[in-house]
């Protein structure tokens, strides 16, 4: 028996649990509360992944082996943010794709041969969505004001399918879904570079394994918030996330996305 964490889950965990919140006086935030909306574009992010089928299947790249490509995903984004700097935020991401390509190695999978040079049909789905909880580490406690740094808990739940098809016989192989709840912890920093800018630094992950099985995620994100009105503001970002799970099986289904996303954000 083996269960791993990595030193940024053990330091997000003591934040969490020991370090004592650095509260300001509610008169001093100038941070608003209420609830946001915002309508965020992940502008053709880099996208690779793999997945197998058992001990007997083959490990396949989505991308080297059947094609995947790049596309752009929208990710409507809820935030409420609560006194002393609290913040609750749900966000939700997908990426689709059907995928026809010959294959260029013999693959094994859900128990089918698929041999090299055959046409194969693949259809594939994930969808994500996170509900996070940020307590305030430092509030407007360092200049300038409206600065911070939170500790945050995120709560992730993934859905996968995945079916490959042979174009020649019809013979299909199909990966049960995959459904993963988990928690990721880490640190959300705001800094106020000038009145209406603010730069933010969001790191958050976790690595687990137990028996045969092991999995991680990570997601960091850096942006700069530019307000254009009351209420109103853009934000441009660079996101990396990254998702891996293997069951004591050795079934396995991972993959990594990474580039630039524009979000719209309205504050109430």
């Amino acid at each position: 028996m083996r269960f791993q964490l990595p030193l940024v889950v053990l330091f997000a965990s003591f934040l969490c649990f020991f370090a004592h919140p650095v509260f300001a006086d509610d008169s001093d935030a100038t941070t608003p509360t209420g609830f946001g909306i915002s309508g965020g574009v992940w502008i053709s992010p880099n996208l690779s992944g793999q997945t197998k089928s058992g001990v007997a299947g083959t490990e396949i790249s989505l991308r080297s082996n059947l094609g995947l490509t790049n596309q752009t995903i929208l990710v409507p984004h809820f935030y409420y943010r609560w006194a002393h700097g609290q913040i609750f935020d749900f966000r939700y991401d997908q990426f689709s794709e059907t995928m026809t390509t010959a294959l260029n190695v013999p693959e094994s999978f859900q128990g089918i041969s698929f041999p090299a040079g055959r046409a194969v049909t693949t259809n594939m789905k994930v969808q994500w969505a996170d509900l996070s909880y940020e307590l305030p580490i430092a509030y407007d406690q360092f200049p300038p004001q409206d600065s911070y740094l939170n500790a945050l808990v995120d709560i992730k739940a993934i859905r996968g399918t995945f079916t490959m098809t042979d174009a020649v016989t019809g013979a299909s192989g199909v990966h049960p879904p995959i459904t993963v709840p988990f928690p990721l912890f880490g640190l959300h920093g705001r800094y106020r570079v000038h009145n209406g800018t603010d730069f933010d630094l969001r790191l958050a992950g976790i690595r687990a394994g137990f028996e045969d099985a092991l999995g991680w995620s990570y997601d960091l994100e850096a942006g700069v918030t530019q307000q254009v009105y009351e209420g109103i503001s853009i934000t441009g970002k660079y996101r990396y996330f990254t998702f891996y799970n293997r069951d004591a099986n050795d079934n396995r289904f991972g993959f990594r996305l990474y580039g630039p996303e524009v979000d719209a954000n309205v504050h109430f």
